[in-house]
């Protein structure tokens, strides 16, 4: 498990996503580099694989580790990662930090940045009022909802802020989301590893019905 938060995050979300990090003791070196590297400054999300097989598994080599992280310095990251990996296991990435050794030599250190996969939603409103409702505060209000690395997207949730946004001036109903806009389904999760889903307004489609029907 993980736990990230939101960028621009406030000092008592740092403090609770910091406590939580350190609330489950490590297990193993993929589990320590995890919780470091999301106490890291500005480092918002982080997620650590380790292909112990002998074979790859999700495009990740054999005894391979994969580090995601979002924010952060890469200065920092890189050292937290040296510091963790031991020597001799592969790394996969595309970003590179080469760190500094203390026999004067020094180091390369492989992480990814993670990528985010857009999540298409379409729902149904009745407005049970004589005006229109304001779709485009509605849609703003569902874009704010956040999404960590590989975080399944479920449409009770959506279904839930939009009543929020809505209130009892309506009612949500046939939501439904997807990541092509083509196939849709009430829960999904990104395919890639690496992935996690964001929303943006142009991404909802809404279809208001009057109360007259």
């Amino acid at each position: 498990n993980y736990i990230t938060g939101d960028t621009g995050e406030t000092s008592s979300e740092f403090r609770n996503r910091r406590d939580k990090t350190m609330e489950a003791p490590s297990q193993g070196f993929d589990e320590s580099l995890q919780s470091q590297l999301l106490n890291l400054d500005n480092v918002t999300q982080a997620k650590v694989y380790d292909n112990r097989s002998d074979v790859t598994v999700n495009n990740i080599p054999p005894h391979t580790v994969w580090t995601i992280v979002e924010g952060g310095n890469p200065a920092d990251i890189g050292r937290t990662i040296y510091n963790n990996v031991p020597p001799g296991i592969p790394m996969k990435g595309q970003q590179v930090v080469e760190v500094p050794k203390i026999n004067g030599l020094s180091e390369n250190v492989y992480y990814d940045l993670p990528r985010p996969i857009n999540l298409y939603i379409k729902a149904t409103i009745q407005n049970f009022t004589q005006f229109p409702l304001d779709e485009v505060n509605i849609k703003q209000n569902l874009a704010k909802q956040t999404y960590e690395i590989r975080e399944r997207a479920e449409t009770s949730n959506i279904t839930t802020i939009l009543k929020n946004a809505v209130g009892d001036s309506g009612n949500p109903y046939n939501v439904e989301i997807s990541q092509d806009n083509v196939s849709w389904a009430e829960n999904l999760i990104p395919t890639g590893l690496d992935e996690y889903f964001v929303i943006t307004p142009d991404n909802i489609a809404l279809e208001v019905i009057s109360n007259n029907g």
